[in-house]
């Protein structure tokens, strides 16, 4: 699926170049969905509601606009995610240290 997705996001949005127009409206798009991430969480935090598609909507939305910028520097979605891991690894081994 996360492959489809990337697929389906290329699609859409064509070529992105960094700091071509469409990455600067990826990368806004990707700040404001963000915040918007925090609204239900709020509400869940507040209510003690769970905030339901709400949330995962505006996961989706952050993850469209990720998955952007990540392709016009031409990475995938499970480039992102191996450096991370990878990161979080190392990171966790340098805290193990005595």
């Amino acid at each position: 699926m996360i492959n489809d997705f990337g697929t389906y996001v290329r699609n859409r949005w064509g070529p992105v170049q960094p700091l071509d127009r469409s990455w600067l409206i990826a990368t806004m798009g990707l700040a404001g969905e963000t915040g918007e991430v925090v609204e239900p969480l709020k509400k869940h935090y507040r209510d003690g509601v769970h905030p339901g598609d709400a949330l995962l909507l505006e996961l989706g939305d952050v993850l469209h606009y990720l998955t952007v910028l990540g392709q016009s520097y031409g990475w995938t979605l499970d480039d992102i995610a191996s450096a991370n891991v990878a990161k979080l690894i190392a990171r966790d081994r340098a805290e193990m240290l005595p």
